[in-house]
């Protein structure tokens, strides 16, 4: 049973107003099947470590986030996930220079993958190459120049987190985002929406598209550094990077009030989102398919935001077993640091296991009520960026860009 003296936290409904709804891949089960047996002959982790891995069900974060592309992207996605997270894990527990190696390893593996890749390499170097050799059968020269460009800045920014960790290096705000922006992956998998869209460099480059995929990021990262902090200020040294972290120790706020800095501040990039989406651009220099295929990344984008969500509450990764609880309540026990043996930390990184919260530790609706009310007046007078208003206001603007926004989405509320 959980401690009573450890705090109930409440995360923020970041999505609760959000048009896109949950959608997977009708390839997800074979998908996952396959690409769960191709990662683990690889034997990225001990056995009980693999467990873990396994419960975080990676392959339906990929089915959820590219829910639109055929067998053959499906299968790519599963795999790249699972990239992401053998090298998220390792580098996890590496130092900078050791995870510059791994980073050589992949990119050596991404460029030359015929090239056979050395004894005692990183297996990072393996799982890339033996990915990449799948994806460029049935991808462009486009798509594959584009993906590497995009991945070398994200393994970039990784060997960057492993030096902040080194040094134990606490940023503020604005210089987290601009860190997280790039090791959340986003970049790549954002990539990969594409894969056979092939649009030209002048469509992908327009500022309305790049500032949607900047707001799809910025909202991913909010989505999945609440969910993942309790686990990660449980393991010391492995909060720094987090939203959370960064609010508490920018803003001399204890983590409820950071949730809440979170949920208001995320309502200002909902309602950015829903305001560039309602005027995507028309490109009357190419042809009718391109313009349809603008409108399709721009609701891919959508997407990632809502399968990221979702697959946070659906997997183990981040509250074991409770997580299906907690994502309809809203509600957990903050742990308390852990004491873990050497030999079972990976396994407690990788997917804990929290015990399932009593009803009895939770507050009352009126006790609930008047301390979101006290929180949200002092969030909004602490909450400083532009474009971030109040709850209220948000919505309010919003609603006028909804008519043009419905035609695009293609789906009633």
């Amino acid at each position: 049973m959980p401690s009573t003296t450890q705090p109930i936290i409440r995360l923020p409904d970041t999505l609760r107003n959000w048009p896109w709804r949950r959608t997977i891949n009708p390839h997800y089960e074979e998908c996952k099947t396959e690409s769960e047996a191709w990662i683990e002959s690889f034997r990225a982790f001990s056995p009980r470590a693999q467990k873990a891995f396994n419960r975080c069900n990676f392959s339906l974060l990929s089915s959820l986030a590219w829910a639109n592309l055929d067998r053959d992207g499906c299968r790519i996605g599963c795999d790249l996930m699972h990239l992401f997270f053998v090298f998220d894990e390792h580098s996890d527990r590496s130092t900078q220079e050791e995870t510059r190696q791994q980073a050589i390893s992949i990119m050596d593996a991404l460029r030359n993958p015929h090239k056979a890749r050395p004894e005692g390499e990183f297996i990072g170097g393996r799982v890339a190459q033996e990915y990449w050799l799948n994806a460029i059968k049935t991808t462009s020269p486009i798509f594959q120049r584009r993906f590497i460009e995009s991945f070398q800045r994200y393994v970039d920014s990784v060997v960057q987190q492993s030096s902040d960790r080194d040094h134990h290096c606490q940023r503020d705000i604005t210089s987290y985002l601009a860190l997280r922006r790039y090791t959340i992956g986003a970049e790549p998998s954002f990539v990969l929406n594409a894969m056979h869209m092939d649009l030209p460099d002048n469509v992908v480059s327009h500022p309305t598209l790049k500032r949607l995929e900047e707001l799809a990021t910025d909202m991913i990262i909010l989505g999945n550094d609440i969910v993942s902090y309790d686990r990660e200020q449980s393991q010391p040294g492995q909060a720094e990077h987090n939203i959370i972290s960064a609010i508490m120790s920018s803003l001399n706020l204890d983590v409820q009030g950071a949730m809440d800095w979170v949920g208001v501040y995320h309502d200002g990039l909902v309602e950015e989102f829903l305001s560039e989406f309602s005027r995507l651009p028309v490109f009357p220099e190419e042809s009718e398919q391109i313009n349809a295929y603008v409108v399709e990344y721009a609701n891919a984008l959508a997407n990632w935001v809502r399968a990221s969500d979702s697959w946070g509450f659906e997997s183990e990764r981040y509250f074991g077993k409770d997580a299906p609880r907690i994502g309809r309540e809203k509600t957990f026990v903050l742990r308390p640091q852990q004491v873990v043996s050497e030999a079972s930390a990976q396994e407690v990184a990788i997917a804990p296991e929290p015990e399932t919260l009593p009803s009895e530790h939770l507050e009352s609706e009126d006790e609930v009520s008047v301390a979101k009310h006290k929180r949200e007046e002092d969030v909004k007078r602490r909450v400083a960026p532009a474009g971030v208003g109040t709850i209220s206001s948000i919505w309010t603007r919003a609603w006028s860009f909804f008519g043009s926004l419905l035609k695009r989405v293609g789906i009633l509320l």
